[in-house]
């Protein structure tokens, strides 16, 4: 049955790029690795904004390793789940990447123009997001004695520099 295929292609398309694309690609192998090098090599040690990513990104390499070889190795668990060739596999990557850019939980959802589908972070996203805005705010605030911008370019220039070169 036509009808039957296509639901299920759309969910098994739906599954994979919210869990390969989304989580896997964004999440862990980009936002995560990025932040973690970056503010390592990009701010001294005692500098608050760089004990705080260090507890956020707490064992990034090692998961995102392990993610390469559990995940994404070939015959690994995402290649044989998903109905997905080798260059399929590979060009959804390339295509994710080439449409990720760097923005926010809100920014990301209405960009996406869809309202009749509800996905993970449509029903935590913008809570996990203000939740996790306002720690860092306050965290920033408290140890560094000031307000952070209101732009969200941080309080000082360690914190505008982390973010330029995180954006690179």
């Amino acid at each position: 049955d036509g009808w039957l295929h296509a639901k299920l292609a759309f969910r098994g398309t739906l599954l994979f790029v919210v869990t390969a694309l989304d989580h896997l690609l964004m999440l862990h192998l980009t936002y995560a690795n990025a932040l973690s090098i970056v503010s390592f090599e990009r701010l001294p040690p005692a500098h608050p904004l760089r004990r705080l990513t260090a507890a956020l990104t707490y064992r990034t390499g090692t998961v995102n390793y392990l993610a390469k070889v559990m995940l994404l190795a070939e015959k690994s668990y995402l290649p044989r789940a998903t109905a997905l060739t080798a260059r399929g596999f590979y060009d959804a990557f390339a295509y994710g990447n080439a449409t990720m850019g760097w923005s926010t939980v809100p920014q990301r959802k209405a960009a996406r123009r869809v309202d009749t589908l509800l996905l993970p972070l449509d029903e935590d996203g913008d809570d996990f997001y203000n939740i996790l805005h306002g720690f860092v705010t306050r965290f920033l605030a408290m140890e560094l004695g000031a307000k952070p911008a209101a732009d969200g370019g941080g309080a000082d220039g360690g914190a505008c520099a982390l973010d330029e070169h995180v954006r690179e």
